[in-house]
This record gives C-alpha cells, structure tokens and sequence, in this order.
C-alpha cells in the first residue's frame, strides 16, 4: 500500500487530521487488513517513525527535482525495503537501481 496524502498549506487542524490522524488510520487500517507493505510518501518521513521528539534542528536547502512516483511504485515490490527512510534527490541513476541498492543497505 502506498499512502500519499497532504493538507499542503491548509492550517494545523487540517494538517493535523490529513497528515497526522489520517496516516495513522490508513496503517491501522492496513495493518487489520494484512496488508505487508505499507509506503509512505512524505515530506515528513519520522511521520511513521516519531519514537523520539525533535531536535529543533534541520538541513536546508533548494528543492531538488526527482520522481518519486516511480519511486513509490518500485519500493513495495522490494521485501528487502523495511522501515527504512530513503530520501529522493535528483540524480542518474535509474530508480529500479537506487531501490536495489537501498534494499541491500
């Protein structure tokens, strides 16, 4: 299952139920349906993973163009792929190969 979903810009509320409630539902509801693979497309990746509160700190730079569609559908084929973050930036190599490569990291 790939969930991508985003309250862009809207306010906290809906922020909070589209990015926040909204995932949560969406795994649980994934989790009762047996459903193996979940991938989340965010700009937010600790979304799944937020064990932890945040530093206050970040990295901060130009967007970087890349295609995180393909991406998105390439990543559930790979079993190797588990609770792992992959950050997408533009680049050469070809996604079937960078979600191989993650795979084996």
């Amino acid at each position: 299952m790939v969930f991508s979903a985003g309250a862009h810009g809207t306010g906290r509320d809906k922020t909070t139920a589209i990015d926040g409630r909204g995932l949560e539902k969406a795994a649980a509801a994934a989790a009762r349906a047996g459903v193996s693979r979940f991938v989340l497309v965010s700009v937010f990746p600790d979304a799944l993973r937020a064990d932890e509160p945040g530093t206050g700190r970040v990295t901060a730079g130009p967007a970087v163009e890349c295609d995180v569609a393909a991406h998105a559908d390439a990543a559930p084929h790979e079993p190797a792929l588990s609770r792992l973050i992959v950050e997408l930036t533009g680049g050469e190599t070809p996604v079937a190969e960078a979600v191989a490569r993650h795979a084996g990291s």
